[in-house]
């Protein structure tokens, strides 16, 4: 068999290799002396694999040689000054009947040259970076750019700008957060065709550029007729102001109406925001309302609501008169008893914030109270619906862990 290996020049500090299922399998690494418990097979040191270590007489090298199992295997160094020269190879039936094979693990492809890299920068807005990846040789036309990439990020990306062509000397990139309101982390890496490379990390802390409240719920309205709710939203800065381009919903469901148009958030300014909820019969609504800004979308608050089934019965104001009088204990971990004002036969519905009934309960006409058994509910705020002849209204429940 003859086996074609890299030069000097071309060994490597990484690589990967299979050894073929039913074949008896070996492999060989040349390094220089010294060197066997600085190569890692498999995150093992070569040092301990087992096989015999022979040195090769007036070089300042050595090798082993031995068998390996199947399977994929791992060569890999601890130092970038350490490299070696690895190949494997074997047969099935000792090569009787010619069915061998043989390969090289590694060869490395960089091109010699005394050059180095820098990256420059400057911020832009939102929290992106511009940088530039340039080349500094001193041995003339052999510097050149293989590739910038990301090495690793968190809630960020990278973009050239143009598109790194063949041996260029520079690169320029854009990094940014995805979300601005988020913190955010990238390492860009920009190597060399010589195999040097440089390396940058860029962080931003994220802003929430509004604060609003995390939840607004309509609770059970009467359908076919308007309810309305104000929320207040702010500019944390006491700085800065904010141009909100437009208000809109994340899944635009039907039902909700509010302003659209561009305003602007002076420094710490405070705003209230009419949201009006019509709904159908039954309907449940949620949503959330999203802000559009200069650096993109700021989630706002979560929109719930639904609708009774009655229609035309009791006007706004009857529907939300309590006839719930007090529920005891609340918050509450195993049983709710429920206070009523109503001679009606009743049912309480605890209903969680998507609109869903997660526990219910009918009472019998003339029966003051009800007891609801909420041990296998999950903790959280409920709204207890009260559903009677007389009308529906509703109230707060916590449930405790």
């Amino acid at each position: 068999m003859m086996e074609i290996v890299p030069s000097v020049d071309r060994w490597a500090t990484r690589g990967v290799f299979m050894a073929p299922e039913g074949m008896d399998n070996f492999f060989n690494i040349t390094f220089k002396r010294g060197h066997e418990s600085m190569i890692l097979v498999d995150g093992g040191s070569l040092s301990t694999t087992g096989n015999r270590y022979n040195e090769l007489p007036g070089t300042p090298y050595a090798y082993i040689r031995g068998p390996i199992s199947s399977g994929t295997h791992i060569i890999t160094s601890t130092s970038d000054t350490v490299r070696w020269c690895a190949w494997n190879y074997g047969s099935l039936d000792g090569m009787q009947m010619g069915r061998s094979y043989g390969t090289p693990v590694a060869i490395a492809t960089n091109i010699p040259c005394d050059d180095s890299v820098a990256i420059t920068d400057v911020p832009s807005s939102c929290g992106s970076f511009i940088g530039t990846a340039s080349i500094h040789a001193s041995s003339g036309v052999c510097g050149a750019l293989a590739m910038i990439y990301v090495d690793s990020s968190s809630n960020c990306t990278m973009t050239m700008e143009p598109a790194l062509a063949s041996g260029a000397t520079a690169g320029t990139f854009v990094v940014k957060p995805v979300d601005p309101t988020r913190d955010a982390t990238c390492v860009v890496r920009a190597v060399t065709r010589s195999g040097n490379y440089v390396e940058r990390t860029y962080t931003y802390s994220g802003q929430q550029y509004i604060e609003a409240p995390a939840v607004l719920d309509f609770g059970v309205i009467s359908p076919t007729t308007s309810v309305c709710r104000d929320i207040t939203i702010n500019n944390p800065s006491t700085t800065s102001s904010l141009t909100v381009h437009q208000l809109r919903t994340k899944s635009n469901s039907i039902g909700l109406t509010f302003p659209t148009g561009s305003f602007v958030l002076a420094p710490a300014e405070a705003r209230t925001i009419s949201l009006c909820l019509l709904l159908d019969k039954g309907q449940k609504y949620v949503d959330t309302l999203v802000a559009e800004v200069d650096c993109g979308a700021i989630i706002l608050t979560a929109i719930t609501g639904r609708a009774n089934f009655i229609v035309g019965v009791h006007d706004d104001a009857t529907i939300t008169t309590p006839q719930i009088l007090s529920v005891v204990p609340n918050p509450a971990r195993d049983l709710i008893t429920f206070h009523l004002a109503t001679a009606d036969a009743a049912n309480i519905e605890l209903v969680d914030i998507t609109g869903t009934v997660v526990a219910q309960i009918s009472t019998e006409p003339m029966h003051a109270t009800a007891v609801l058994d909420v041990h296998t509910v999950a903790s959280g705020t409920y709204r207890a619906v009260l559903r009677s002849r007389a009308g529906v209204s509703s109230m707060n429940v916590v449930v405790l862990p």
